[in-house]
């Protein structure tokens, strides 16, 4: 008979009650994360991780965070946080002792696949949970050009027509790719307090200045489309990446999360589709095969819940998507 597999609120009931040897809860948590998280975590953080469950007086569930200037309101389900989050927590935390110094952790995936709201959860996350190291999360999205420097600029569409880079914004070359490449530098090579500018979805344009790296950060986490991408002005990004992870879903739950937050931008349901076909779609198929790239693979549900943590296959070969 196969041995019953605990659920997230089995392992958390008897861990607080102290109900079981340390030894059989290990054995619970192995079991509940094998088909989740593989061998990710050793026997000596499937301690810790008891232990980290053991550190909060109620583990959180749900928050209001501003993911880019908007409110999103997150519920993470006992399942996804203790199969998926805390994990993903814990390896990150593990990540600065391995090099012995501050790291930056790529975090990519397709437009719309949820990255900036999966680094607000970790950031939200981190602190309460006894982590050793010190994390912020930055977006690549801070270094979009102004609209007036896109509006400026012009790029060939379709039949020789050419159109202000505006309409492409989104696309790599609306993005100052070489300032990038200088902040993360800096960021690897000094620990003085750095201001990097973050994106604001509601007035659609970079503010300067508006995230504060402090010296005391371990984990920077970096998260955007082409973070691993290889073509011209984006390769020296990717090679300073320490680690890298890969956001997988399910691309036409991408669609549909994109055309709702053109609407939300102020673009007709007609004008959302346009703009996806025509700009997120290209980049979608520009940015998937960088998830060769990954070390970690994140997949989530159509809910966007997050459900298992893997090393990628290539893609093309069996229980690659």
């Amino acid at each position: 008979m196969t041995p019953r597999t605990d659920g997230a609120e089995d392992i958390v009931r008897a861990v607080r009650r102290s109900a079981a040897a340390e030894e059989q809860l290990v054995q619970m948590m192995r079991r509940f994360l094998a088909a989740r998280t593989g061998s990710l975590l050793n026997q000596q953080q499937l301690i810790d991780l008891i232990s980290w469950i053991r550190h909060p007086k109620m583990l959180p569930r749900a928050a209001e965070l501003n993911v880019a200037g908007y409110s999103v309101s997150v519920r993470l389900t006992p399942d996804e946080l203790l199969g998926g989050m805390l994990p993903f927590l814990m390896w990150l935390d593990t990540i600065p002792r391995r090099f012995g110094r501050r790291v930056l952790v790529g975090l990519a995936g397709i437009p719309g696949s949820g990255k900036s709201t999966l680094a607000a959860i970790v950031e939200w996350l981190w602190p309460q949970f006894p982590t050793q190291s010190r994390l912020t999360c930055v977006s690549i999205d801070g270094w979009h050009l102004p609209n007036v420097e896109l509006n400026r600029r012009t790029v060939e569409w379709s039949h020789g027509v050419r159109v202000s880079l505006r309409r492409r914004k989104g696309s790599p070359d609306t993005f100052d790719a070489t300032a990038l490449a200088a902040a993360i530098e800096s960021l690897k090579s000094t620990r003085c307090e750095i201001a990097l500018p973050r994106y604001d979805r509601t007035i659609h344009e970079p503010v300067p200045n508006a995230v504060i790296v402090r010296p005391d950060r371990d984990v920077i986490l970096l998260e955007g489309n082409y973070v691993f991408l290889g073509r011209a002005g984006w390769q020296r990004v990717n090679a300073l990446m320490d680690v890298r992870a890969f956001v997988e879903i399910n691309p036409l739950v991408c669609r549909e999360g994109l055309i709702e937050r053109h609407c939300l931008g102020g673009l007709s349901r007609r004008q959302a589709i346009e703009k996806y076909y025509e700009n997120d779609a290209p980049n979608a198929a520009m940015v998937l095969p960088t998830r060769n790239c990954a070390d970690l693979v994140l997949q989530f549900d159509d809910a966007h819940h997050l459900v298992a943590i893997h090393a990628p296959p290539p893609l093309g070969e069996p229980g690659s998507t």
